[in-house]
């Protein structure tokens, strides 16, 4: 049996993301959600732990800047370190390139220097994964198609997926995993599994996103993936969204 873990978008560097030093008490929260997601992945001797990009906020240039703990990446790397520095035990880590607007510079990317520090397999922007002792591929990657309906939008990924190994485009997939969308899907259809990931990031408020509160608000947490002779089993781990103040009411 093989165990696996995954987790998305930490966004470390906002003060809606995770930090090893919170600020404020949804940060406090996230971070006790994170050290119990972690303690839990050592209960079950997870093997490999798959970061699928957003580890830093970045810059933040699409918003200007706002919402950031800090801009100076250096500092960012150093808390995006210490958060991962807590999976020491896990013999391999794999990280993985996230959104662009969050990678701050075109060609420049401070996760992977994150990655250096903390001894794990730099991925890029997508990696087709052999898991050795099984029979089974992952594909991982943090970008998503465009979706209006999610598990519309899986189904159409595996359809294409199966479709382009058929026709030998592409090796053939038992695991698709995509990061980006802060919520936890999943999809089983004709033997392949297609999963996106929750996050672990409060509701973010910028202006896209308050206009479909509902729609944008983000599921925490991470997914364990088994495999073994008898198949991949996708359990996610989800714990209580932290609420920000646009989310508590108002008295008056």
């Amino acid at each position: 049996m093989r165990r696996l873990a995954f987790v998305s978008d930490l966004h470390v560097g906002s003060k809606y993301g995770l930090s090893p030093e919170p600020e404020t008490e949804g940060q406090e929260e996230l971070w006790r959600s994170w050290c119990e997601f972690t303690a839990e992945a050592m209960q079950r001797q997870v093997e490999v732990l798959f970061v699928v990009g957003d580890l830093l906020h970045g810059m933040n240039p699409k918003e200007r800047g706002r919402g950031l703990v800090t801009a100076d990446l250096n500092e960012q790397v150093d808390l995006a370190t210490k958060v991962l520095e807590t999976w020491s035990w896990c013999p391999k880590k794999l990280l993985f390139l996230g959104s662009r607007y969050h990678a701050s510079m075109e060609g420049f990317y401070p996760e992977q220097e994150v990655c250096q520090r903390i001894g794990g397999t730099w991925c890029g922007a997508l990696r087709f994964v052999r898991v050795a002792n099984t029979p089974y591929r992952v594909f991982v990657t943090h970008e998503v198609s465009p979706w209006m309906y999610q598990s519309g939008a899986l189904e159409r990924d595996l359809i294409w997926a199966a479709a382009a190994a058929r026709f030998g485009k592409i090796p053939p997939v038992d695991l698709v995993v995509q990061g980006h969308v802060h919520k936890f899907r999943y999809l089983r259809t004709a033997g392949m599994h297609s999963v996106t990931l929750p996050a672990w990031a409060m509701f973010t408020p910028w202006r896209p996103s308050l206009m479909a509160l509902a729609r944008h608000h983000p599921d925490i947490g991470g997914v364990f993936v088994t495999m073994d002779d008898l198949g991949i089993a996708v359990e996610p781990r989800l714990f209580p969204t932290p609420r920000t103040k646009f989310e508590q009411d108002l008295m008056v």
